[in-house]
């Protein structure tokens, strides 16, 4: 998870806001966004019926 947060990181780096002084919030939101999108695959997955 620390890896895909990096990588997202870097490919948004963009869009951080050099204004702040810590770096720390942003790549949390970037982790909760992540964590959340995989939780929501794993629901999708688990709830998808069986394949015949």
């Amino acid at each position: 998870m620390a890896a895909e947060t990096f990588l997202a990181a870097f490919d948004q780096r963009d869009r951080y806001d050099l204004s702040c002084p810590q770096a720390r919030p942003w790549l949390y939101g970037i982790a909760t966004n992540l964590i959340g999108r995989h939780r929501r695959g794993e629901i999708r997955f688990y709830r998808a019926p069986p394949s015949s």
